[in-house]
């Protein structure tokens, strides 16, 4: 867009902000409109999130007006879609610059830089410019995909594959896609969502693991761990109990709930309903490790067992070994923020298992796999098939627990914990105060949603609180005695007991609690902006036309 401009201004500045800020592509000049009605900040390229090193544009309506199959498209259909992502690409000065390298022999000139570095780092698949990636022991060639759509892929993969932590998403936005500026662009949707911030802050979990001892799978279903699990749900003001069976090869988890007493003929059948599901109809023998509880302990030489090759192995306080365990424990308590979750989304029990065990199952592991794309072998982003080295995988699954191990032995001796939060005033002219998402930093406002260090408990499936007024505090945030006043979200009624007053050292996270724009509020935004946008002025409604006046 040329800068060159006729500006035409408002009588008014106070409810709008001059045409020339919205348009400028410099971050220092561009200037975002708090207004909810602004159409030059809804046709502007306005930048979201400006930290002093990085600038995330927010998704807006020129890409949809350039290229209307990203209104409808999903992830998996615009990587299958590769005259689309050409078209896309070779708008791009570098990417056309490789296109052109590789397929006509027209090498970049001699000021262009970028191009002559990604000619000989990039190459051309199908007519798409793609990059090789190492992930684990995992090596595959994803799309290059320009800075513009950056923040687009970011919100497909946060909307499709579901709220996690920051590490996670960007694992699964680097295993599809190669884009500038992703980790920015997943950051800046975290910190408006609150439950990535409740799935980024959860505890570290150790156990003092000696004399470790595997029985080292060697294929699906051959060792599985086997629990019950009980959970309160409160929308439903009652308790949930869930059979858990985890296979030990590949992590994959599968969840079923209890009907009926937890008694040892109703274990032994869910037991062997979840055997299926795993192991599937086999005659190999399976190891199932589980607990010394009763109704685990009196399956102990089962007939029904015996008969369809299951061995189950009590691990106890009294054996003095319960190293097998902790695979269980470890996942289990990976479930836990996934089933709170879900335990606050839905009542049904089936629907709750459902998204707990596919949310767990989609997460990748350090090997460059997730537990649904080693159980089933294929892609969960494109579907298609995948070559696994189990040899590979079984290795570096080993050396992975004796990492851990030594590391877990290590931070027990040490007894180290995180220190609190360092809060501050929100600020929009400061860096430290309007960038959420720290470690160690983060602003705090009116309306601001926090997440207790306690929020990780497995009957607490409302964790969030949000900032407000109060009697004894009328300001919400008392930064001199590093106290604020809270009342708790998602409540029907607000009772007396729910407004409550926490210090700083008991915030775990603090979220953004302004507006959080998704693809489909951008889109329902984006309807009413005209398909031309003229940049000499801007057609207000009847009623504002007054406002109107040329210079």
């Amino acid at each position: 867009m040329n800068h060159d401009l006729t500006i035409t201004y408002l009588e008014d500045k106070s409810e709008y902000i001059v045409l020339a800020d919205h348009l400028s592509r410099d971050p220092k000049l561009s200037v975002k409109c708090e207004a909810n009605v602004c159409k030059v900040c809804e046709a502007a390229d306005a930048p979201l999130v400006r930290n002093g090193k990085s600038a995330v544009a927010r998704t807006n309506p020129a890409i949809f007006n350039d290229f209307p199959e990203l209104r409808k498209a999903n992830l998996k259909s615009f990587l299958a879609n590769k005259e689309l992502v050409r078209s896309i690409q070779y708008k791009d000065k570098k990417l056309r610059a490789v296109i052109q390298a590789k397929e006509n022999l027209v090498l970049p000139g001699a000021r262009n830089r970028p191009g002559e570095t990604g000619r000989w780092k990039m190459e051309v698949e199908e007519g798409v410019v793609v990059v090789a990636k190492n992930f684990g022991v995992r090596k595959v060639n994803v799309t290059v995909i320009p800075e513009r759509f950056t923040n687009w892929v970011a919100q497909k993969v946060h909307d499709e594959h579901g709220c996690s932590s920051m590490n996670a998403l960007l694992n699964v936005a680097k295993s599809v896609v190669d884009a500038p500026k992703i980790k920015d662009a997943i950051k800046a949707i975290i910190g408006r969502c609150r439950k990535c911030t409740f799935m980024r802050n959860v505890p570290n979990t150790y156990v003092d693991l000696k004399e470790y001892k595997d029985l080292n799978p060697s294929r699906i279903g051959e060792v599985v761990s086997w629990d019950q699990l009980s959970r309160r749900s409160e929308l439903i003001n009652k308790q949930l109990k869930y059979w858990v069976i985890i296979d030990h090869l590949t992590a994959y988890a599968k969840m079923y709930p209890v009907e009926g007493p937890s008694s040892a003929e109703n274990n032994k059948l869910a037991l062997l309903r979840a055997i299926n599901d795993i192991a599937g109809p086999t005659r190999e023998t399976v190891n199932v490790i589980t607990d010394g509880a009763k109704y685990n302990e009196s399956l102990i030489n089962d007939a029904d067992l015996l008969n369809n090759s299951v061995k189950l192995i009590i691990t106890t306080a009294l054996s003095r070994s319960k190293n097998n365990l902790c695979i269980l424990d470890t996942r289990t308590a990976k479930m836990t923020k996934y089933l709170t979750m879900a335990l606050n989304e839905s009542k049904d029990s089936w629907v709750i298992a459902q998204k707990a065990e596919q949310a767990h199952n989609k997460i990748k592991g350090t090997h460059g796999y997730s537990p649904i794309e080693l159980f089933k072998g294929i892609d969960q982003i494109t579907g298609k098939a995948i070559k696994i080295d189990w040899d590979k995988i079984k290795m570096f699954i080993k050396r992975a627990r004796k990492m851990s191990r030594e590391a877990n032995d290590k931070m027990a001796r040490k007894k180290s914990v995180r220190d609190p939060i360092n809060l501050v005033p929100f600020d929009e002219e400061n860096e430290e105060g309007r960038v959420y998402g720290k470690m160690d930093r983060s602003p705090i406002k009116i309306g601001d949603i926090i997440v207790l260090s306690g929020a990780f408990d497995k009957n607490n499936s409302r964790p969030w609180w949000k900032v407000c007024p109060s009697e004894q505090i009328p300001n919400g945030i008392d930064f001199d005695n590093r106290v604020v006043s809270t009342v708790k979200m998602d409540l029907r009624k607000i009772q007396k007991s729910s407004r409550k007053l926490w210090s700083f050292s008991a915030i775990k996270a603090v979220c953004d609690g302004r507006e959080k724009l998704t693809e489909s509020d951008l889109y329902n935004r984006f309807k009413s902006v005209p398909e031309c946008f003229d940049a000499n002025y801007l057609r207000l409604e009847d009623e504002n036309g007054h406002l109107w006046r040329n210079t």
